[in-house]
C-alpha cells in the first residue's frame, strides 16, 4: 500500500457502530488508494480502498441509491464496482479541494455540469477533440472525447485508453501534456487537457513550409527535453510525429517550452514484458528496429532511442516540409520499405541554409542502428542546444571551452554516424505491527444502481496492462500494429 502521498485532510465518515452518526477522521490520498487513520499516535492506516478505478460523484443523483445523510451539504460519493461510500467535507472550500485532489487519481462524473463544449477542434478515427469552457471560471480547455461503444468495439481498446490515462496521471513536465481530469458518463469518457492555441505542429509546418533554423532548434530542444523526462520515468512514447506535437500559442518564433507532446495511447514502460502492441507507430516516423523485428516477443525494440529516431524524422520535416521517406513516395508499402532501410538524403536545395551542427544532429538521430543513436541527455549536451550568453564578441555557448568531441561520457555525435469507514470497499486493517488486510470487512456494504459495465471499473476478464485491463483507444488507422 506504499505509494506517493498526494493529499491529506479531514473528512466525516459514517460511524462503524451507528450509521446515522458521523466520525471525523484524517484521510490520505495516494496514487493507488484512499485511507484513513484511527487517530492514534502511530498514525497507521485503519482502513483503505483502492482508488484508481473509483468514480467520484458530486452532482445530485436522485434515483441511484446514493442519498447522503440529511443535513450534510458537502457529500463526496465514491463508487466502485456496484458499491459506494459517502464521505463529507466540512465546508465548500474543503469539498472543492478534496474533489480536485481525488480527480488526479479517480474518475469524475459531472462533465456536462462543469463544462460547456463550444466548438469541435478535430475528429479522429477513435476520438473527437473539443474546446470547452469551465462554467464556474470561464477557463478554456481542450477535451478529448471517446464513445464507450467505439472503445469497446476495437481490439484492446480498453487497454490502450487506460494505458494513456494511467501514464499521463504520473507525468509532470512542461513539454508533456497535463491530464487535469477524467470524466465518465453513461456513454462517454472525457479527458480534460490544457487548450493549446497554436494547434498541431503538422499544421504549422504546412502553413509555414521549411522553418528557420532557430525554430527547428527550439522545437527539437523542447522535444528532447520531453523525451529525456520520459526516459527518466522509464517510458517510451512510440508514436512521436508532428500531429502528436502541440504548440502552446499562435505565432512564430516558437520557444522550447511551447512544444508539448500529446497522445500516449501507444506509450509503454521499457521493462514491460507484454506491451499492448509490439509493432506500432506511424510510417515515416517508426524506428527501423521496430519494423525489422522478426520476433514479436523481442524486448529489444522497446528503447528510448525509438523516440530519438522519430525526433530526427520530425526535425527533418521542419527543415524541408516532408519527412525523410515520403518524397516522391506513392504507396504505403513503399513508404514502409524506405522507413525500414533508413536511406536518408539531405538534399542541398533543402539543407544548405542550415548549419552543419543541425544536420549532423538530424543524421545521428536517424541512424539505422538504434544502439548507435544518441541518448536524449547526450543530445542536450550538443553545442546547438546549450544556452548562450552575450559577450563583447557576440554570442557563445556557456561552455565553449569544452569540446563536445572530447567530453568524457559523451558520444561524439557532432560527426555523422556510419549509419499512480463508511465505505463498502474499505478493507479493515489490523494495527499496530505489520499492516495486514483483515479477512472480515466490518463495514456494512452499501448498494447502488451503478453497474460495473457502466463504469471505468477494473474489468474482470482479459489480459492485464499494469495489472488491470481498462478502457482504451486503439491506434489510428495510419498506424502499423502487429498483435
Amino acid at each position: 500500500m506504499q505509494s506517493e502521498e498526494l493529499f491529506q485532510g479531514q473528512l466525516w465518515k459514517n460511524s462503524n457502530n451507528d450509521s446515522s452518526k458521523l466520525t471525523l477522521r484524517k484521510f490520505v490520498v495516494t496514487r493507488k488508494c484512499l485511507y484513513y487513520t484511527s487517530g492514534n499516535a502511530n498514525g497507521l492506516p485503519s482502513a483503505f480502498c483502492p482508488i484508481s478505478f473509483a468514480r467520484i460523484v458530486t452532482d445530485a443523483e436522485k434515483d441511484n441509491g446514493l442519498s447522503p445523510i440529511s443535513g450534510q451539504e458537502f457529500p463526496i460519493r465514491i463508487c466502485q464496482r456496484g458499491k459506494f461510500s459517502i464521505l463529507y467535507a466540512s465546508s465548500r472550500e474543503e469539498f472543492e479541494e478534496w474533489v480536485s485532489q481525488l480527480a488526479k487519481v479517480s474518475t469524475l462524473s459531472d462533465f456536462h455540469t462543469k463544462y460547456e463544449a463550444t466548438k469541435v477542434l478535430g475528429r479522429g478515427a477513435f476520438a473527437s477533440v473539443y474546446e470547452a469552457t469551465e462554467v464556474k471560471t470561464g477557463r478554456r480547455l481542450a477535451v478529448k472525447a471517446f464513445k464507450k461503444s467505439d472503445v469497446d468495439s476495437r481490439p484492446r481498446g480498453r487497454e490502450s485508453l487506460w494505458n494513456e490515462i494511467s501514464i499521463l496521471r504520473n507525468l509532470s513536465h512542461e513539454n508533456i501534456a497535463t491530464l487535469h481530469e477524467v470524466h465518465e458518463t453513461k456513454n462517454s469518457i472525457y479527458l480534460v487537457f490544457d487548450l493549446f492555441e497554436g494547434g498541431e505542429l503538422s499544421r504549422y509546418i504546412e502553413k509555414c513550409g521549411n522553418l528557420p533554423e532557430n525554430e527547428c532548434r527550439n522545437i527539437a530542444l523542447g522535444l528532447v527535453r520531453g523525451i529525456s523526462y520520459l526516459s527518466s520515468q522509464g517510458l517510451v512514447h512510440r508514436d512521436l510525429k508532428p500531429s502528436n506535437i502541440m504548440l502552446r500559442r499562435k505565432g512564430t518564433n516558437i520557444q522550447p517550452e511551447e512544444v508539448v507532446i500529446i497522445d500516449f495511447g501507444l506509450a509503454v514502460h521499457v521493462d514491460e514484458e507484454k506491451p499492448i502492441y509490439f509493432t506500432c507507430g506511424t510510417p515515416g516516423y517508426i524506428a527501423p528496429e521496430i519494423l525489422n523485428s522478426k520476433d514479436s516477443d523481442s524486448q529489444g525494440i522497446i528503447s528510448s532511442t525509438c523516440d530519438i529516431f522519430s525526433l530526427g524524422s520530425i526535425i527533418y520535416k521542419t527543415c524541408c516540409g516532408f519527412n525523410p521517406f515520403e518524397r516522391d513516395c506513392h504507396t504505403s508499402d513503399e513508404l514502409l520499405k524506405r522507413n525500414k532501410s533508413c536511406s536518408v538524403q539531405f538534399l542541398p536545395d533543402h539543407f544548405n541554409s542550415y548549419s552543419q551542427e543541425l544536420v549532423y544532429f538530424i543524421r545521428s538521430a536517424l541512424c539505422l542502428d538504434g544502439d548507435k543513436r544518441p541518448k536524449a541527455q547526450e543530445i542536450l549536451s550538443l553545442s546547438i542546444f546549450l544556452p548562450t550568453i552575450s559577450t563583447e564578441s557576440g554570442k557563445k555557448t556557456l561552455n565553449d571551452s569544452q569540446d563536445p568531441t572530447t567530453r568524457s561520457n559523451s558520444r561524439n555525435i557532432n560527426k555523422a554516424p556510419s549509419n499512480l469507514q463508511g465505505s463498502p470497499f474499505f478493507k479493515v486493517l489490523k494495527v499496530p505491527g505489520r499492516v495486514q488486510i483483515h479477512s472480515n470487512n466490518k463495514i456494512k456494504f452499501g448498494q447502488s444502481k451503478i453497474t460495473p459495465s457502466d463504469s471505468l471499473a477494473r474489468p474482470t476478464q482479459g489480459r492485464s496492462v499494469n495489472k488491470f485491463r481498462i478502457l482504451s483507444q486503439s491506434p489510428n488507422s495510419d498506424k502499423v500494429v502487429r498483435r
